[in-house]
């Protein structure tokens, strides 16, 4: 119910758009990305898919590299609205 209720005021990041799906139509379990989710770009290694069925999850798991800004390297969930640069290795 507390989620609804932050919905409702835009504290959370609603549906995913057409852009975002197409950036995110490649990632998968594994796939390195930049997320800001810290206030500064940082390097992130996706420990489950970002697909659910059809869609996009809103949450994904991912293991965060924060030695590279000072912090610890740990695991925990971001918001997919919150992923900005995902490296390519074609």
């Amino acid at each position: 119910m507390f989620a609804k209720e932050l919905l409702r005021k835009k504290l959370l990041p609603s549906k995913i758009t057409e852009k975002q799906k197409e950036f995110f139509a490649h990632l998968k379990k594994g796939s390195l990305v930049y997320s800001e989710h810290l206030g500064v770009p940082v390097r992130c290694e996706l420990l489950e898919s970002i697909r659910q069925g059809k869609g996009f999850k809103r949450t994904v798991l991912c293991k965060v590299f924060g030695e590279e800004i000072g912090m610890f390297t740990e695991c925990g969930s971001i918001y997919t609205s919150d992923i900005i640069v995902s490296p390519r290795l074609d």
